[in-house]
């Protein structure tokens, strides 16, 4: 529960999540290639209490920041040709961040809202991977306080969908400009549902948000089409089970 995932065409790696802060320091790696195979474990992350961080990467290294509790504002990269390492820190997100949801693209990881302990963030932090050994950068916000959303995105645009709170559970997707980050996000189509703690994942034309609570439990899968955004999400084949 709560862990992060990255990858490229190779690999997925699964990092941290709920459990003993031994449990949540832990990254695994699955092969595609012999995805019937358990997943392999890898080095560790530098921090053994990362739950609810967010991941975002390109294909050769995987950015995971933000977790709690505590909540923190540490950002460790995986270097995917040297996995077994300890993953290696790099510089500091600009608020310590739990809950948070990332995208990004081959140059730039993006991470917004989540919670600092008292109330959801609307911050957006932006990591230059070619620099990352510097502090992010402050973005434009998006449009409103949340945790618990997810982002899913292009080599364009980012999408942070659903999340919390509303008040309750939310529907709205805003979507972070690349080429004009300093800009406040956009709300695109809303998802089919209000509903939090979903998973995502995509392609360079689509975006997949499923699961998730609302308050109960759900299997619904939306799909965003990124070349008409301002349409509501579409419903497609649900997950196996709630």
């Amino acid at each position: 529960e709560g862990h992060g995932a990255v990858g490229n065409t190779d690999y997925g790696y699964f990092m941290g999540g709920g459990g003993g802060s031994d449990q949540n320091q832990k990254v695994s790696r699955m092969d595609y290639s012999t995805d019937t195979a358990t997943a392999a474990p890898k080095g560790n992350l530098s921090v053994g209490h990362v739950n609810w961080g967010a991941a975002a990467g390109n294909r050769n290294y995987g950015w995971v920041a933000g977790g709690n509790p505590p909540v923190i504002s540490t950002v460790d990269r995986i270097t995917y040709s040297n996995d077994t390492a300890t993953s290696v820190v790099r510089g500091p997100l600009t608020v310590a961040r739990g809950l948070n949801a990332a995208a990004g693209n081959n140059n730039y990881g993006y991470w917004g809202g989540g919670s600092p302990g008292s109330g959801s963030k609307s911050t957006v932090d932006r990591v230059d991977y070619a620099n990352d050994t510097v502090a992010a950068t402050e973005k434009g916000p998006l449009t409103g306080g949340k945790s618990y959303m997810i982002g899913v995105g292009n080599k364009d645009y980012g999408y942070f969908a659903g999340g919390e709170p509303g008040p309750g559970y939310l529907s709205t997707v805003d979507r972070v400009d690349y080429s004009n980050d300093t800009a406040a996000a956009i709300t695109k189509g809303p998802l089919s549902l209000a509903r939090a703690e979903m998973g995502g994942t995509g392609s360079s034309s689509y975006g997949y948000w499923g699961g998730g609570m609302q308050p109960s439990i759900k299997s619904i899968v939306d799909r965003v089409d990124y070349s008409s955004d301002t349409t509501g999400t579409t419903v497609k084949g649900p997950l196996s089970r709630t």
